[in-house]
């Protein structure tokens, strides 16, 4: 068995969190062929996408909670079967439409990673413990997009589109089979209901009701929200508006895993000296001084190197802030954090492609609109945690 609190184990941690990242970026290189081999539009063939981040912000609802219920080892080992057979089905595919709900039923399996990876933490670690522990799972993660895309081409190119889903199905049952027989047990004993909609009721009415919990989630989602606006639009802005090759995209957008792996281990680091709550707020100054930068040089037309440089700042930011931000939301109900993991899963997907839409929706053809959506994305992210540490700490439940 794996030792918690070992390297093995967070490497595993690591792990689960990423095959779920891993199934969107591995399989960018592969758009165009896919619509190309079954004669679909990019907007269908984008459907994809969506339906796969649909499906993963709806289970992780019903996921966190059955992990309360039932322990995490058994749903993860349940979730990620599940996936396999979703990945071997979209190898299967003998259209666009099959593939879309191949990849919603894959979405769901997904979806367990994320969730109850972090309750696993919760289960494992205390408050201080799971920020360093977050941050250097942030790091190891924050790798995947730098990678995932590299061998989603590679083996595109030696073995067509489909064996990209051959592979992912393979990982998902060695992540099951790891699960299965390597990791114990974390889930913390405690009296669960037999009835699974009242636990479920249960969980999300406490959680739902507790202002400090909402602040904290609200807070991860709103810097999480300014960072995937610039994820969405920034093939737009860097390859049409600055006029960067699609071949050199990859070395811009390289800022965004370097700069959220230095934020994150300099949140590690200096969590060794500063709290959980002062290191949030560290990270979410850095943001909001970072997006007032961006409006600005964009305004004086410094191009693409000013523009990208309070980008990166924004980044660290967010890489100081996901880890102790996360901390925080699973801090105060232990023998419920698979629903609050959930909760906060749910709503970063949510309030991330909301605000995306928004910025897409404002878009003049130039990166304005995704700057303003960033520098007003950072100062919400201020005011909940400001909200959360004026708060009183509730009862756990």
């Amino acid at each position: 068995m794996i030792r918690p609190r070992s390297l093995p184990f967070l490497v595993l941690l690591a792990a689960l969190v990423a095959l779920g990242g891993m199934a969107i970026d591995m399989y960018l290189p592969a758009l165009p062929t896919i619509g190309a081999e079954f004669a679909a539009g990019p907007d269908r063939v984008q459907l994809t996408m969506s339906v796969y981040l649909l499906g993963a912000a709806a289970g992780q609802l019903v996921i966190g909670p059955l992990s309360d219920r039932f322990g995490r080892r058994p749903v993860l080992v349940g979730g990620f079967l599940l996936f396999a057979l979703a990945s071997l089905g979209a190898v299967s595919s003998g259209s666009v439409e099959a593939l879309i709900a191949w990849r919603l039923l894959q979405s769901f399996g997904a979806a367990v990673g994320g969730v109850v990876a972090m309750a696993i933490v919760r289960d494992s670690y205390p408050v201080e413990g799971a920020a360093r522990t977050i941050a250097h799972l942030s790091t190891i993660i924050g790798l995947s997009p730098a990678v995932a895309p590299f061998i989603g081409g590679a083996l595109l190119e030696a073995f067509g589109w489909r064996s990209i889903f051959a592979a992912l199905a393979a990982a998902g049952l060695a992540l099951a089979g790891t699960v299965a027989f390597g990791l114990g047990e974390t889930r913390p004993p405690g009296i669960r209901p037999a009835n699974l909609l009242r636990q479920l009721l249960h969980s999300y009415t406490t959680l739902l009701g507790d202002r400090r919990y909402l602040a904290y989630v609200l807070c991860v989602s709103f810097a999480f929200a300014g960072l995937f606006t610039f994820i969405a639009g920034s093939p737009y802005a860097v390859i049409e508006h600055w006029g960067v090759p699609p071949t050199r995209f990859g070395y811009v957008f390289a800022v965004l895993p370097i700069g959220f792996m230095v934020g994150a281990q300099l949140g590690a680091v200096l969590g060794r000296w500063l709290s959980v709550s002062a290191l949030l707020s560290i990270g979410v100054a850095l943001c909001c001084a970072a997006g007032v930068a961006l409006v600005a040089l964009y305004g004086l037309d410094g191009g693409l190197v000013a523009f990208m440089l309070p980008v990166a700042a924004y980044v660290v930011g967010v890489g100081i802030i996901l880890p102790q931000g996360i901390a925080c939301v699973m801090a105060d109900h232990p023998q419920i954090a698979g629903a609050a993991s959930a909760v906060l899963g749910c709503a970063q997907l949510a309030l991330s492609a909301a605000v995306a839409a928004l910025a897409a929706a404002m878009s003049d053809g130039t990166p304005l609109s995704m700057a303003v959506t960033m520098a007003l994305a950072a100062p919400a992210a201020l005011l909940a945690e400001r909200i959360a540490a004026l708060t009183r700490r509730p009862q756990p439940a």
